[in-house]
């Protein structure tokens, strides 16, 4: 057999290795396929997200560190009780709307990606019901047994299966019947 396949010019390592490389190169695809999609956001959209979202943190964590300050400077009396009660709410009113810009874009970004992966589920829901119902619909193979034909492991009702016995053959309890009958002679 393998002369054969030899004379017909069949190399068995070149066709594995031809295998090898055609399941790579479908991994690879796999891998990198989520990166071209449609819908993704870009590295240039991502480092413009990045870098507000780093200077609304870093203008709230100044307007903090403002609030300490005045604190420190109103125990050590250097600003009246008024100029710290009018620096303390304006920092603070400005604080409190940085904190909300930032809680408004969290809030966004995590809808986006809910929705993100809800879709990505409702297709993979679609893909999965299509394959279904393309399985259901296609003509059972010669290898898949069908209503008619029995599998080897299911007897038909003309093999009778080693617990049943067929006609021909005694049971255990004909035997003993037989046994304990009077013969008629």
């Amino acid at each position: 057999m393998s002369g054969q396949l030899l004379q017909a010019g069949f190399d068995l390592p070149l066709t594995l290795a031809v295998l090898f490389g055609l399941v790579s190169m479908y991994a690879f695809y796999l891998t990198l396929r989520p990166l071209v999609e449609e819908g993704q956001i870009s590295a240039e959209e991502w480092e413009r997200i990045e870098d507000e979202s780093i200077a609304l943190i870093n203008r709230r964590d100044r307007l903090i560190d403002e609030l300490k300050d005045l604190e420190f400077e109103a125990e050590m009396n250097k600003l009246g009780a008024r100029d710290l009660s009018a620096l303390r709410s304006r920092y603070e009113a400005e604080a409190l709307a940085v904190i909300a810009q930032l809680d408004d874009r969290a809030s966004a970004y995590q809808a986006q990606i809910d929705d993100a992966v809800q879709d990505t589920l409702a297709e993979a829901r679609a893909r999965k019901q299509a394959r279904a119902e393309k399985a259901s619909t296609e003509e059972p193979t010669a290898e898949e047994p069908t209503a008619e034909e029995p599998t080897a492991e299911e007897p038909t009702a003309e093999e009778p299966t080693a617990e049943e016995p067929t006609a021909e053959e005694p049971t255990v309890d004909d035997v003993a019947q037989d046994d304990i009958a009077p013969e008629d002679s």
